[in-house]
């Protein structure tokens, strides 16, 4: 890496942390880039909150049920539970999964370099 490689990722990081931050006090505040899918795992978080895991197939009146694995939904209801309104309890998860991938990645890459300088070198022929 040359010398400028490094501001520049760091300046890139800082830039799309900035973007990210933005977006979702936006989303926040206003309740913007809700689509199906949200509604989807948010409605399934509010089904969660008041009690029902996965709603019946059938119940005579509406369908239910879902293919999704439980872990996001079930996060959101728990932030729901404890007062957050609905919207904010969704971007909340969704920082903190943003958050813990950056977190991986760090400890990855710093993996990955200590295991690159601890090799013996090689001599070129």
């Amino acid at each position: 890496m040359n010398r400028w490689s490094r501001p520049l990722i760091v300046c890139a990081v800082l830039v799309t942390a900035g973007v990210l931050v933005a977006d979702a006090a936006v989303s926040i505040a206003s309740g913007l880039y809700l689509n199906l899918g949200s509604g989807v795992w948010l409605a399934l978080a509010r089904d969660t909150a008041e009690g029902v895991f996965y709603r019946p197939l059938w119940d005579g009146v509406e369908y239910g049920g879902t293919r999704y694995f439980p872990m996001l939904f079930v996060a959101i209801a728990a932030l729901i539970r404890a007062d957050l309104p609905v919207v904010t309890a969704g971007v909340t998860v969704s920082m903190l999964g943003l958050a813990a991938l950056v977190a991986a990645v760090f400890v990855l890459m710093r993996r990955l370099r200590s295991r690159r300088r601890s090799r013996p070198s090689v001599p070129r022929s």
